[in-house]
């Protein structure tokens, strides 16, 4: 393999590995709001937190299952940047 080659390689590698971080950054945040507002509207409607919680992932499932394929993809594109 050739320099450039190697090079490239490395770049996108890197690449790959920055968006996997930021798309797992994107995700805790998405949870940590969940739990938030589960915890809120424990607060205001007595409802169980955990029924609470379940209610908000339910809400927010599509954008929940959007990003995990989205973070699975980056998985696989960086096995093969090696």
């Amino acid at each position: 393999m050739s320099w450039e080659g190697i090079l490239k390689g490395e770049e996108e590698y890197s690449f790959y590995l920055g968006q996997i971080e930021k798309i797992e950054k994107m995700l805790e945040r998405l949870y940590d709001d969940i739990e938030k507002s589960a915890i809120e509207m424990n607060k205001q409607t007595d409802l169980p937190i955990e029924q609470a919680r379940k209610i908000i992932k339910n809400i927010q499932k599509g954008t929940i299952d959007e990003i995990e394929k989205t973070l699975e993809e980056f998985k696989q594109k960086l096995e093969r940047s090696f």
